[in-house]
């Protein structure tokens, strides 16, 4: 008996095996177009992490009219990722077709996978927070940050003289630059960073100022540290991704299938990358043999 095809009426029947209605929490979807890939944000692939902050100046330096109407740092980077420069975000969307989109489009011979993400809605940033800011400004650091053992986190809370101990935190060579840096698009920031702060991920709704992020209907898992080592990602908590232990695959043979649906429902490279060259390539593409 051959194997049943998988198209987007089958995927939405599976998204129904799922407690997506709450009151509490929003519930979010990325495509990975390989199944096997981590939850990490690109600059952590290929050691690119070590560069994170020249390759930040480099595009800025080459297109300054670009990013004219950006105010901060997390904004940059938002524009930045939507023009497939590795960041430390990772996307993720309201939409769970545009996911499927980004999990079908690549040609690569492999099974993909959707993923939704149920987030406490109480838990949820916005573009203008003040520890967004904080973690996006890692951006701009260089990899050497470094914080001293004895500075350790844990140890931070578990002591009663939290505050001196915060104080210390704060003194230090690398918070102070980094403290700088976000200074620099809030003078008003308090220079003060609780060092629990470096090691979270945070989900965060994004000014709709672009018409990528309109179209693709878009949000983000900004990452911070982990262990105060820059070269490591923060962990995302895996008690956000309900598909944990009951993955949504989707084979290879059926994406092409699926592209083709998502195309009937206007779901389309030239509808989720507007601009007049994805637009234009879209149109050629259509009009070719």
């Amino acid at each position: 008996m051959s194997k049943q095809q998988l198209g987007i009426a089958e995927i939405l029947k599976k998204l129904n095996e799922y407690d997506l209605v709450s009151n509490d929490h929003a519930i979010f979807f990325r495509g990975h177009s390989n199944k096997n890939y981590k939850l990490e944000p690109y600059i952590y692939r290929d050691e690119i992490i070590k560069n994170e902050h020249i390759i930040f100046k480099e595009l800025l330096l080459r297109c300054p009219q670009d990013f004219e109407h950006c105010k901060t740092t997390f904004e940059f980077l938002v524009k930045m990722q939507h023009y497939s420069l590795p960041t430390r975000l990772l996307d993720i969307t309201t939409n769970p077709l545009i996911a499927l989109y980004f999990a079908c489009q690549s040609k690569s011979k492999n099974d993909a996978e959707l993923i939704i993400f149920k987030v406490p809605k109480s838990s949820i940033k916005y573009y203008d927070s003040d520890t967004v800011s904080i973690l996006s400004n890692l951006s701009r650091i260089p990899c050497d940050f470094y914080i001293p053992k004895s500075l350790d986190t844990h140890l931070c809370f578990l002591d009663d003289d939290f505050d001196d101990m915060c104080v210390e935190f704060n003194s230090n060579t690398y918070v102070k630059k980094l403290i700088y840096e976000i200074q620099s698009e809030k003078p008003h920031f308090e220079p003060r960073i609780e060092p629990d702060v470096l090691s979270k991920v945070l989900c965060v709704k994004p000014k709709m100022d672009n018409q990528r992020v309109i179209r693709q209907d878009s949000a983000f898992f900004l990452f911070g540290i982990d262990n105060f080592k820059k070269d490591k990602p923060a962990k995302l908590n895996e008690n956000l991704i309900l598909t944990k232990d009951k993955k949504i695959t989707i084979p290879y043979s059926d994406k092409a299938r699926i592209i083709g649906q998502l195309e009937i429902l206007g779901i389309t490279e030239a509808t989720i990358f507007p601009e007049i060259e994805k637009v234009a390539t879209y149109i050629k593409k259509i009009y070719s043999k």
